[in-house]
């Protein structure tokens, strides 16, 4: 299997609200701001989906995502993906309860995390 895990530069709860970043050939576009800052994932085998594999170097309370990133279906979230957020109170699932109960989760997903709650369809930045 070749992977490929791209980190995603994008609002964060925490960020400025300033949405910009740079695109892989280098020229400065303009981003939309749908999930967290370091939110990182791996296309899978398909080709069409991808796995949520952790937050990088982002220490928010809360973490939105996106049910689409960057044209994969976000279908699963990797062992230990968010491991160590012990700061987490919320998670903003911008899709549906029912899109996020099909969404695989490996186990320790959540490993040391804090307490938090789930918000679906969010809307918000």
């Amino acid at each position: 299997m070749i992977a490929l895990v791209l980190l995603l530069s994008l609002l964060c709860a925490c960020d400025s609200g300033e949405g910009g970043g740079n695109n892989s050939d280098g020229d400065e576009k303009p981003i939309t701001p749908i999930g967290s800052v370091g939110l990182a994932y791996e296309v899978n085998d398909d080709g069409v989906s991808c796995t949520i594999i952790g937050i990088g170097g982002c220490h928010d309370t809360e973490i939105i995502i996106p049910p689409i990133i960057n044209s994969y279906a976000a279908t699963s979230i990797g062992s230990y993906a968010f491991k160590d957020c012990t700061g987490l109170t919320s998670i903003k699932y911008r899709g549906s309860e029912a899109d996020w109960n099909k969404i695989s989760k490996d186990s320790k997903w959540d490993y040391y995390t804090g307490n938090y709650t789930i918000t679906y369809n969010y809307t918000g930045e």
